[in-house]
């Protein structure tokens, strides 16, 4: 019976984590900004599936997931900030730094990094299905939504991951 449970807790954690993917994707598709409280959101319950799924190793699995975020954090923040320095515009959001470290705490380091390669050639291919569309050269200064390419990145990722792929 508890392995039932589980079971029917994974998928409904998995069908909550997609709609927020979902709800990101479009916040910042329409706004060009992910809510903080939509990252809260993922993060908690991303805690709650490691809770459920890692018996009796909860607390190791949390403070594994809590360093990846920290990591993953820093990364993209230095990323974001060289970005800034060089050419004194921003190139990546904060909404999309912490969507990320929300995103290290469901998944491990290999499905996280290929969400973000995912997400990137995503975008570099959505941006030049735009260009080519509109009839308009590239423009460099053009504004890109990355978390509208990384939340489902990260939810593919994580599918996959759970499916053993």
């Amino acid at each position: 019976m508890t392995g039932a449970l589980f079971a029917s807790a994974e998928g409904l954690l998995g069908a909550l984590f997609a709609l927020l993917m979902l709800a990101i994707a479009i916040s910042d598709l329409r706004a060009l900004i992910i809510p903080n409280a939509l990252n809260a959101s993922v993060a908690g319950l991303g805690l709650v599936d490691i809770f459920l799924e890692r018996q009796p190793d909860w607390g190791a699995a949390t403070l594994e997931a809590g360093a990846r975020a920290i990591v993953v954090a820093a990364l993209l923040y230095g990323f974001a900030a060289i970005y800034m320095r060089l050419r004194g515009r921003q190139g990546l959001g904060l909404g999309d730094v912490k969507l990320a470290a929300a995103a290290a705490i469901w998944l491990d380091w290999r499905a996280l990094s290929a969400s973000i390669e995912l997400a990137a050639l995503s975008g570099l291919a959505l941006a030049l299905i735009m260009r080519l569309r509109s009839g308009q050269g590239l423009d460099r200064y053009a504004k890109l939504p990355f978390g509208a390419v990384l939340a489902p990145s990260i939810w593919l990722c994580w599918l996959a991951s759970r499916a053993g792929l």
